[in-house]
């Protein structure tokens, strides 16, 4: 489950055409994510000020997402987010590889690797 928000809150910065979302939509509606506490954790005072000024700004819509991007580039949170997708996606395997029915197991295996792809 965790894995699976950290990967939705990812896909919110994602210019991917295949993606229906709108890109920085929980930024617009306001809606905290794991990649902003990741960020505020980075922080320092001097970086809370700043993000706290990114989210606050009334630059355009666009220009606000690419400006909170750049910033979660430099406090390495996308880094922090794909290795905690990744943590969770070999526990999830290692849990299935640990079942005592090998159907079961590759069924886990094919349903973590649909959820977390």
């Amino acid at each position: 489950g965790v894995a699976y928000q950290v990967l939705n809150d990812l896909k919110d910065f994602s210019d991917d055409p295949q993606d229906k979302t709108l890109i920085g939509s929980d930024l617009t509606s306001r809606r905290p994510t794991l990649l902003l506490a990741f960020a505020r954790q980075a922080c320092d005072r001097a970086g809370k000020r700043r993000l706290s000024g990114l989210l606050r700004s009334k630059a355009d819509e666009r220009t606000k997402i690419e400006q909170l991007r750049q910033f979660y580039i430099e406090c390495g949170v996308f880094d922090k987010s794909h290795a905690l997708v990744e943590k969770y996606r070999q526990c999830a395997h290692a849990v299935g590889a640990g079942v005592a029915l090998p159907a079961l197991g590759e069924l886990m295996h094919f349903i973590t690797e649909i959820v977390l792809k």
